[in-house]
């Protein structure tokens, strides 16, 4: 999780998109927010950690931490054997996913 949170700007295919949508949507009137291709309440995620005083960077911290922490939930209620299913989560890729589709990631986890 840290890994995922602490990475470069670079790394990922949008994670340029997340830190510039926290940049714009910190620094505008409720009424102006443009929610693009994000959704409703990655935008108020983003207000409050704003408010809160954190930077751009913490929301890939908080964004990960959820992430990664949804996911150890699933697998811990859902599988008999934990360990197999964090292998296969890395083995399969899924964790490297993670970077370039980090809010499609949260997704899945919450539909369980």
């Amino acid at each position: 999780s840290l890994t995922l949170g602490f990475r470069d700007i670079d790394m990922g295919t949008d994670t340029r998109a997340y830190l510039g949508a926290f940049e714009y949507n910190a620094n505008v009137e409720i009424s102006s927010w443009t929610v693009g291709s994000f959704e409703w309440g990655y935008v108020i995620l983003n207000k409050i950690l704003y408010f809160m005083g954190f930077s751009a960077q913490s929301i890939l911290v908080v964004m990960s931490v959820f992430t990664i922490g949804i996911m150890i939930y699933v697998y811990y209620y859902y599988s008999d054997k934990m360990w197999l299913a964090i292998y296969l989560f890395i083995g399969l890729g899924l964790y490297t996913y993670s970077f370039n589709q980090f809010l499609l990631m949260i997704q899945p986890y919450l539909i369980f």
